[in-house]
């Protein structure tokens, strides 16, 4: 009974000092219950904030940030229908590009896949809507009452020789996230920017082959309408001409040309001329000079090596100087200049406006400008001469924003711009790269006012090859054959050894 009894006492005991059932269970409810609010904050927050990574070699599935802007900028809604049949070579790149932007835009972008066969009501409702073949491979952008079609050969360039031999279309470049870009816009910001490209003086024309190249598709597709304007036949230019564009004159403007365009920038223009290298312009040159920009005739070139074996370099690398708004969304971009460049003297003026001419482009170190370049021509080794030659920093592109005074009754309207560019041959279509399509994109959306909305040039695809030989193949092979499966039986074999013991 003793024994029975004390064991009685020992465990009342217990009882009374142990932690009550009731309390551990609200303990553990409570824990669980932070944990799990605090995962949901966590999901919450991460979702709300994603940071995303890219590391793909060429990162061609990073919007541009100019595409960035415009996105994130937006303020009505944007529906993107996606019509297209599975074996279009577009549909991976056209897929990872909308849904890049769906994420930049948030819930102002929808975006709306729609198959032909699988979706056909909605896809005949959508053509009695939109009026377009039911074959037709496209993409239709639509805000409120207005929409834009945007069909293959808006959204790439593709190789056809193949077509007769039984062979697909091949890409050669991609235009899909400047194509996407361009309409939107085109959709939101209602009237094309007017922009005068002047002929007359041996310009090429934006018309033909020979003409500006891709260039000309990049300012359409971002809602610049080109008109072909003579200044021998015009009085003035009207003030709702967003810029001029006078790419490579072969001969001289005439006085009376010179003073329209004058006239046109004092009524706060905008003015982007390329210089053609060859061509003897002394009116356009004065013209010029006035603003704090003066074409020096040169030839930017750079030689590499000692002794009798050096390499001569005519085209020219330029680096953008990032400091100026035109500039900074190319800020890690090399522009490559292929034919002929000069090199522009910078010097302040008091007279058209008083503006400080900044450079925009500058060439690689090594580059100088050599005022012999016949010497040149003729075989002759060239050689950097501090007391004749122009030596670095080279610059090769200027702009000249000029001053608004306090005075004028439109104080408050934009201010008149310039660009200058010491090449015209770096637009011809043999020779235009990225680089330049990428900077005179810039350039002109800088003197329109649409920092925002820089250079979007179009994303060749990239191909890699392995070449691996016989050897190599059979090693990998008896690896991926014979090895691993090897490791594996032995992992099991080992773990079933230890179960047994």
């Amino acid at each position: 009974m003793a024994s029975l009894k004390d064991h009685s006492v020992d465990c009342k005991e217990k009882k009374q000092s142990g932690i009550p059932r009731r309390a551990v269970a609200l303990n553990v409810f409570a824990q669980v219950f932070f944990l799990a609010a605090g995962l949901l904050l966590i999901n919450v927050f991460v979702f709300n904030n994603p940071v995303r990574f890219d590391f793909s070699q060429d990162e061609n599935r990073h919007l541009a940030a100019p595409t960035r802007s415009l996105l994130r900028a937006l303020r009505q809604q944007v529906t993107i229908h996606v019509l297209l049949q599975r074996a279009n070579p577009l549909i991976t790149e056209i897929h990872n590009t909308l849904k890049e932007f769906k994420i930049e835009g948030g819930k102002r972008i929808e975006v709306r896949q729609i198959s032909p066969y699988a979706d056909f009501g909605e896809a005949v409702e959508l053509q009695r809507k939109f009026k377009f073949g039911m074959r037709e491979n496209i993409l239709i952008v639509e805000t409120d009452d207005r929409h834009l079609i945007l069909g293959m050969q808006d959204l790439a360039e593709f190789d056809l020789s193949g077509i007769s031999l039984g062979r697909p279309p091949r890409v050669i470049s991609s235009h899909v996230e400047m194509a996407l870009a361009g309409a939107i816009l085109d959709l939101i910001s209602g009237e094309k920017k007017r922009v005068f490209y002047v002929t007359g003086h041996g310009e090429p024309s934006p018309e033909s082959e020979e003409g500006l190249a891709g260039l000309v598709t990049v300012w359409k597709r971002q809602n610049i309408q080109l008109e072909l304007v003579d200044l021998r036949l015009a009085n003035e230019i009207e003030e709702n001409v967003a810029a001029v564009i006078l790419a490579g004159p072969r001969h001289d403007l005439l006085p009376r040309e010179i003073d329209v365009l004058r006239g046109y920038l004092a009524r706060r223009g905008r003015l982007l001329v390329f210089l053609d290298w060859g061509a003897r312009t002394e009116n356009l040159d004065f013209f010029l000079a006035g603003y704090g920009i003066t074409p020096l005739h040169d030839r930017v070139l750079m030689v590499k090596g000692t002794g009798p074996v050096v390499q001569l370099y005519r085209d020219v690398m330029a680096l953008p100087n990032a400091d100026h708004p035109a500039m900074r969304r190319l800020r890690d971009t090399t522009v490559f200049m292929r034919g002929a460049t000069q090199t522009l003297k910078l010097s302040k003026t008091s007279g058209n406006g008083g503006g400080v001419p900044k450079p925009l482009l500058f060439a690689a170190d090594g580059y100088w400008g050599e005022t012999d370049h016949e010497s040149v021509d003729a075989g002759n080794k060239p050689q950097l001469d501090p007391a004749r030659d122009n030596p670095p920093p080279v610059v090769v592109a200027a702009a000249v924003e000029m001053v608004v005074t306090s005075n004028d009754s439109r104080a408050n309207a934009r201010a008149p711009r310039l660009v200058v560019v010491g090449s015209a041959s770096c637009i011809d279509p043999d020779a235009v790269t990225p680089g330049v399509v990428d900077f005179a994109s810039s350039s002109l959306n800088w003197l329109l006012d649409r920092e925002g909305l820089t250079g979007v040039g179009p994303k060749p695809p990239r191909q890699f090859e392995i070449m691996l030989s016989q050897e190599e193949i059979s090693r990998i092979t008896g690896f991926l054959l014979i090895i691993m499966p090897g490791l594996a039986a032995l992992a099991a074999f080992a773990t079933w050894i230890l179960r047994r013991r």
